[in-house]
């Protein structure tokens, strides 16, 4: 039988550990069902729809553009951002420290770069409004005016207990 004092002592123990770390800890109710995410562009992109294996292989430099829009620039939530972490869920190929790693191979090869970074939600609003060619993701509901949804990557189920 476990004591909810001693699994709530664990739990915080492990996160201040790993927070110390410098791995992100992002909280979450219990139970709760984890956030909807949008994959969106700015109103002036051409691009009006993608699918999951299309951003995987765009996220991860298989693919330099999504089919029919050669300049495509994918843009991503910054390290540690709830987003990034459940758009790579989202897209159920890997999590974000197997692409950063994946992503040091192929900088170190000197082949590709990785996406571009935004600082937060209104800095990656921003660059897709000033992009056409540029394609990102935000939680949803989205307050940013300016975008359209190309895809949306629905929550996955609560993990049981």
């Amino acid at each position: 039988m476990h004591h909810p004092l001693l699994c709530h002592a664990f739990t915080l123990a492990m996160a201040t550990s790993l927070a110390g770390l410098g791995v992100p800890i992002v909280a979450r109710a219990q139970g709760g069902p984890e956030p909807e995410l949008l994959v969106v562009v700015g109103q002036g992109s051409a691009v009006t729809t993608a699918e999951v294996r299309q951003l995987f292989d765009l996220y991860t430099g298989r693919r330099t553009a999504l089919p029919g829009h050669p300049a495509t620039q994918p843009i991503e939530q910054h390290r540690g951002a709830e987003a990034r972490a459940l758009f790579y869920a989202g897209l159920g190929q890997a999590t974000p420290a197997q692409v950063d790693s994946h992503w040091a191979r192929l900088q170190f090869s000197g082949r590709l770069r990785p996406p571009l970074q935004a600082r937060d939600d209104a800095d990656m609003a921003r660059r897709l409004r000033a992009d056409p060619n540029a394609i990102g993701y935000l939680l949803a509901p989205t307050k940013e005016p300016g975008l359209r949804v190309v895809l949306r990557l629905p929550p996955r189920p609560a993990s049981s207990p």
